[in-house]
């Protein structure tokens, strides 16, 4: 964490400016013999001082990510607000069977890379001065120094470590080994609120200040810098602010005072931004579905999958861990949830049957098998909508295949048994939703340039279309929720006027968020961006960057829980985290 070989390489430099001068950049002994007195100038002394009191368990956090490929961006700001560029750090190597990892800090092209070890103890940082190879001495009396102790030791206390001897090297050129001194403070200034990436969180403050000393032979003289550090750790993001600076005993700059704030990082996965935080999931799959109940997306994985294949994917909304069901049968596709979150249908593409899962068990339930076609053969599910009433209850719109329209109707599902009364083949609704109360069914034409919005009421004994509006254009889903029904950039009514509300500007795949004034779109000027507007004006209120494939190949906006949404692409997710979808 501690950068500072930099700063050594000055004090070498320093010193030997010292010796020619006869006042050096410290002025004066130390108090110890020259070489000529023959005895040292500092005596061998290694010391350490550990705070007293309990310490205190992180086990829990992670301040630490050291997964290959993290990385991490900062402003570089120096003192008066001016900019400094930006500062790269990146784990370039992954902690080895000894806990040894590479991290590499790049400043304008030049990269200085460290060696870390994780330890029993805590994070140590490897030759913390720089000294292999150069200075022995210091080498062999601080190879490694423990920059974030675990468990922390308590907020206020102050550790210290003292090492000085001989630096078996000679520094200023008399044929005599010089003398070194090195002392570090470090004190954990406790946890505290920082804003980070646009939000306040709860951080770790370190505070470390590190005196380095060379003592000359030739003259007795010695030069001292110091450099400080507070660094602030957050969980599961690791270093999200800094403030350095480096001094010379008489009063010489050697690190203009600068601070680094994070703007980017990608952890074990995970990228965060200003905008918010996403993590990106690689995974072919055919739907995507949130369980708000269960706080988690329900992926049916592609059967050309050739390791999980044919299951479902549950992805936990927070950190994007995936776990698979065993098979469920050929060729998963279309999906819903009841809305208590404890029914999952699933529709198999590969048999025309839908089937009926326990959540979160994904224990089968029960099964049906779709109609026939007399002549064009078993007709298969395209999209399947609960009834938010009742578990029992679903709608399914089928196709057929080697046919083109490809729709062959929408039916009703009672306690899988279909219904007899079913909506007309060719032109009809390829997507469908419930309404609130469960007595209307929306459906939408993507197949055809027709691209009706429907209204389809709900019998007993079937489905019947009894409404149709014209949209002006194609859209690849139905979103309906909140008296809202979306179809890529244009708003209606979900009632029976089916009255177009209006339409959102460089926008598509749109969607209203469930219980917020708010629609997300995706934006038609950067792939990387999403749109967010007001429902009810549709005015933009921010457009927050994600990090995307940038493409929008099969892409779908599905709703999660609050301030979340699910970026559904082909053979990807991702899974953004924003204030701006709150």
């Amino acid at each position: 964490m501690l950068q500072l070989r930099h700063t050594t390489r000055f004090l070498s430099s320093l010193c030997v400016a010292a010796l020619v001068s006869a006042c050096g950049g410290g002025g004066g002994s130390d108090g110890g013999s020259s070489a000529g007195g023959g005895g040292p100038l500092l005596p061998t002394l290694s010391q350490d001082v550990v705070p007293s009191g309990p310490r205190i368990d992180v086990s829990a956090r992670n301040y630490l990510p050291l997964h290959a490929g993290d990385t991490w961006v900062y402003a570089k700001t120096f003192a008066g607000n001016l900019a400094g560029g930006v500062v790269t750090r990146s784990i370039a190597t992954a902690p080895d069977q000894n806990g040894l990892v590479t991290i590499s800090e790049s400043v304008g092209g030049q990269a200085e890379d460290s060696a870390l070890r994780i330890t029993a103890a805590g994070l140590e940082t490897l030759d913390p001065i720089g000294a292999s190879g150069l200075w022995p001495g210091v080498y062999a009396a601080l190879p490694a120094f423990t920059d974030v102790p675990t468990p922390f030791y308590p907020a206020g206390g102050i550790r210290k470590v003292i090492r000085q001897g001989d630096m078996l090297a000679d520094v200023d050129g008399d044929a005599k080994n010089d003398f070194f001194r090195i002392e570090i403070t470090q004190v954990f200034v406790g946890f505290e609120p920082l804003t980070v990436l646009g939000r306040t969180i709860e951080v770790a403050h370190f505070r470390t200040t590190l005196a380095f000393t060379i003592a000359g032979t030739s003259t007795g003289a010695s030069a001292t810098g110091t450099a400080i550090e507070d660094s602030w750790l957050a969980d599961g993001l690791g270093l999200v602010r800094a403030e350095r600076s480096a001094t010379a005993s008489d009063g010489r700059v050697l690190e203009k005072p600068y601070s680094l704030d994070l703007v980017s990082a990608t952890v074990n996965g995970q990228t965060s931004t200003t905008s918010g935080r996403t993590v990106n999931i690689a995974l072919s799959h055919r739907a995507l579905v949130f369980v708000a109940s269960r706080g988690v997306y329900l992926a049916s994985v592609s059967s050309s999958d050739p390791v999980n294949g044919n299951r479902i994917a549950t992805i936990q909304a927070g950190n994007g861990s995936v776990t698979y069901s065993a098979p469920v049968g050929s060729g998963p596709g279309p999906m819903s949830v009841s809305a208590d979150g404890n029914v999952l249908y699933v529709g198999l593409e590969g048999s025309g049957e839908v089937l009926k899962l326990a959540l979160p068990s994904m224990q089968e339930l029960a099964r049906v098998r779709l109609p026939v076609d007399p002549y064009l053969g078993q007709l298969l599910p395209e999209d399947i909508s609960v009834s938010p009433t009742s578990a029992d209850v679903f709608a399914v719109s089928m196709m057929r295949t080697g046919f083109s329209p490809r729709h062959a109707g929408v039916s009703l599902v009672r306690g899988m048994v279909v219904q007899p009364q079913r909506t007309q083949q060719h032109t009809g609704s390829t997507r469908i939703a419930f309404d609130v109360d469960g007595s209307w069914l929306y459906g939408y034409n993507n197949e055809t340039t027709e691209f009706g919005l429907r209204r389809i009421e709900v019998l007993g004994d079937g489905l019947i279309e009894r409404q149709v509006v014209p949209n002006a254009s194609y859209a690849l889903e139905l979103n309906v929720n909140d008296g809202f029904a979306v179809l890529g950039n244009s708003v209606f009514s979900a009632d029976a006027s089916l009255a177009l509300k209006g339409t959102i500007a460089s926008a598509a795949g749109c969607a209203k968020l469930p219980g917020v004034g708010k629609i997300a779109c995706q934006s038609t000027l950067n792939l990387n961006q999403l749109v967010i507007v007001d429902s009810v004006t549709f005015s933009q209120l921010a457009s927050p960057s994600y990090s995307t494939s940038g493409t929008n190949s099969e892409w779908r906006l599905v709703p999660g829980a609050t301030g979340q949404v699910a970026v559904s692409e082909y053979g990807r997710i991702a899974i953004f985290t924003s204030i701006d979808l709150e």
